[in-house]
C-alpha cells in the first residue's frame, strides 16, 4: 500500500496484549507544526491517561505496552515510542472475555457518510464487564468518558481526528482529515470483531 502523507498528522498505535493474544487500536491526531517532543509527550500522555475507572474492567493481566507515534507527514517521518513501563488492568476476580469481543465505540464528524465515522474496537476486559452478553452500563460510560476526554483536550496541545487516505475508491495525493465532533457506544452489545490486518 503506497504511503500517503498528512499535513500536520500522526497516527498513534496503542499496543495490548493479554494471555490470550495481543492487539491494536490506532487514532489520529492533529497538531500544526508538531516536532518529536510533542510526539513523546502524546505517546506519554496516551500511556498515563488510561483512567482508573476503565482499569477497574480491564483483566490485571491485560496490559498496555507502549504507544508509538507515527509521523505522517513523510513517509520518512520519525516514529516516537511512549517511554516508562507498561500499564495494566486491575480486575481479578472473572474470567478475561476472549479478545475477540470488543466494545465499538464510533467516532463522528460533521459530516456525513462512511468517511465521517470511524470506529474502535475496545477489548481486554473481564466477565464483571458484561451481563448476559451486553456491556455494563459503568463500562460503556466509562469508554465514551475515556476516548471522549480525547477530543475535550484531555490531550492538549493535540486535537482527534479521523484521517482519510481515499476518497470515492482512489488513494489521495495527499490525505485529508476530520474533527472529531462526538464520541458514542451506538450499542452495548458485545461485538465479535477479527483483525483485518496484522501491521499496525
Amino acid at each position: 500500500m503506497a504511503f500517503v502523507p498528512f499535513e500536520n498528522v500522526v497516527k498513534a498505535v496503542l499496543n495490548w496484549h493479554n494471555e490470550l493474544g495481543s492487539w491494536h487500536n490506532i487514532m489520529h491526531f492533529w497538531l500544526p507544526g508538531f516536532d518529536a517532543d510533542d510526539m513523546l509527550q502524546l505517546a506519554n500522555d496516551l500511556m498515563s491517561e488510561l483512567r482508573t475507572t476503565y482499569k477497574d474492567y480491564l483483566a490485571d493481566s491485560t496490559y498496555l505496552d507502549s504507544v508509538d507515534v507515527y509521523d505522517l507527514t513523510s513517509d520518512e517521518g520519525p516514529i516516537i515510542r511512549s517511554t516508562g513501563g507498561a500499564v495494566a488492568g486491575l480486575e481479578a476476580t472473572t474470567q478475561v472475555v476472549p479478545i475477540g469481543a470488543a466494545l465499538c465505540i464510533t467516532l463522528y464528524t460533521t459530516s456525513r457518510g462512511r468517511s465521517g465515522r470511524g470506529r474502535l474496537y475496545l477489548t481486554g476486559f473481564t466477565e464483571m464487564g458484561l451481563v448476559n452478553g451486553v456491556w455494563v452500563a459503568a463500562l460503556v460510560e466509562e469508554a465514551e468518558d475515556q476516548i471522549g476526554a480525547y477530543r475535550e483536550g484531555a490531550l492538549s496541545p493535540w486535537t482527534l481526528v479521523l484521517a482519510n487516505r481515499y476518497k470515492d475508491g482512489d488513494p489521495l495525493t495527499l490525505g485529508t482529515f476530520k474533527y472529531v465532533s462526538s464520541v458514542v457506544c451506538r450499542s452495548s452489545i458485545i461485538t465479535v470483531q477479527h483483525r483485518r490486518d496484522a501491521r499496525p
